[in-house]
């Protein structure tokens, strides 16, 4: 078969330069893109609603330049609608779309779609997703595993024992539709928005939330997104403060990258509560380094059961005075990760400077191994503190708490990712004196070394 020279030489220069081409309306649309896409998921159904209000008109007052989209997703109490908004030049809000309420029944796709949302209408170069609610850290309190609850969220919620009577805060918890997002809804989420969203991990997580800066959050969400910003404590009902970080942000978007915003939002937390409330605490924590976190906690609990074999009762005792004299939070079984580290090797020290006439020889050099990965641990921890604020209440809370019962272990917990897949639920199983239900063996059992 004859082939026509002219044709294919043509055919070649018109794909060489459609390629060409293409390649430069890629990188131009690139050099156009927005710096930064914040979208605020607010579930303002229940007690925090007036809160919503005050949050958006902060935002506001940060200028619009083009550089940074401020959009909102708000659930609202009344009307039953769902507005999507993004805030303006001239500093008003835009309508961009208005929902059934019911298109929220399921958090999980809602947030989904609002991410999609966002990102086809408003894309940009880098990207914020913060939730907006109420909440309880990594354990789901009510009815776990399912999605709906009875009653008004006022009561289960803010009157969890432990918790002090103020207005706080959490993770997507509606009054009237009675529902809620557990912590296998949020991975799911995040997974589905990092695959068929974004095709990469998002920037930055945020938790406008009580009690969510933990390792198990962190953990459970660390393929998905690459910094969390959080607090160990109980929120105010102010939450965060959007001007406060909004302001610089929009003033050199280009200038800042992920790192940078992340710390400049902790540092307009501290900013603002210091010295007007004592209870406050907010943290950024690198995900990248969560899996080497992990990796330091797994290695303290090989060493408490070195000891244990040695001297179990002077061991579990180790493990319950140092829960003690840690940093606890509004739920009590909430512990600052570093506090508890530090109590070990305190109170490790004394064993080791004043040992009773039960301690042997190879328990003692037992306690100092486990006191040098104790230290280890705590070095790597705080490698992954982008940055952290505390009031003077928690004033040693150093940026991740870690999930410590004092007498036994919530269900949901079995459920989530870091205690399938690290030793600690096997430590808290036998220092709380809990047997196993089932006969298998999971793993971190004291046999995994």
């Amino acid at each position: 078969m004859k082939v026509n020279k002219k044709i294919v030489v043509s055919l070649m220069f018109f794909a060489c330069f459609s390629f060409i081409k293409s390649i430069h309306c890629r990188h131009q649309t690139r050099a156009h893109l927005s710096e930064w896409t914040i979208l605020t998921y607010i579930q303002a159904d229940n007690n925090l609603s007036p809160f919503a209000s005050l949050n958006i008109n902060a935002m506001l007052e940060a200028t619009y330049n083009g550089k940074v989209n401020k959009l909102v997703q708000w659930i609202k109490p009344e009307g039953n609608l769902v507005g999507r908004y993004s805030m303006q030049n001239d500093g008003k809000i835009r309508t961009e779309d208005i929902l059934p309420v019911a298109s929220t029944i399921n958090h999980e796709t809602a947030v989904v779609d609002a991410m999609h949302w966002a990102v086809k209408n408003h894309p940009a170069k880098k990207y914020m997703l913060v939730f907006w609610n109420h909440g309880s850290g990594i354990i789901d309190y009510l009815n776990y595993p399912m999605r709906r609850f009875n009653g008004p969220i006022m009561r289960p919620w803010l009157e969890i024992p432990g918790l002090a009577p103020r207005t706080q805060r959490g993770i997507l918890y509606s009054d009237n539709q009675k529902n809620f997002m557990n912590n296998m809804q949020l991975k799911n989420a995040l997974r589905t928005i990092k695959e068929d969203v974004l095709g990469r991990s998002i920037d930055i997580v945020g938790m406008d939330a009580c009690l969510m800066a933990m390792l198990e959050v962190g953990y459970q969400i660390k393929d998905y997104a690459n910094i969390l910003v959080a607090s160990q404590n109980s929120e105010p009902g102010i939450g965060w403060i959007y001007d406060g970080f909004l302001k610089p942000l929009t003033k050199q978007p280009s200038e800042f990258t992920p790192y940078k915003l992340a710390h400049e939002i902790v540092t307009s937390y501290r900013k603002y509560y210091h010295n007007k409330l004592s209870f406050i605490t907010q943290s950024a924590i690198d995900l990248k380094l969560i899996d080497q976190t992990k990796q330091a906690v797994d290695n303290i609990c090989r060493e408490f059961y070195r000891c244990k074999r040695i001297n179990a009762a002077e061991t579990i005792n180790t493990m319950k005075r140092a829960r003690f004299i840690a940093v606890k939070f509004d739920t009590r079984a909430f512990v600052d990760l570093c506090s508890l580290l530090q109590g070990i090797i305190k109170t490790n020290n004394l064993k080791i400077k004043n040992p009773k006439k039960s301690m042997s020889y190879h328990y003692i050099n037992a306690l100092k191994r486990f006191n040098k990965k104790a230290g280890i641990a705590i070095k790597t921890i705080k490698e992954a503190i982008i940055a952290n604020t505390a009031g003077a209440s928690f004033k040693q809370a150093q940026g991740i708490s870690i999930y410590f019962p004092q007498k036994s272990i919530h269900k949901s917990y079995n459920n989530v990712t870091f205690s399938k897949e690290s030793r600690w639920l096997s430590v808290l199983r036998t220092v709380l004196n809990i047997k196993k239900k089932k006969p298998n063996k999971p793993l971190g059992s004291e046999h995994d070394e």
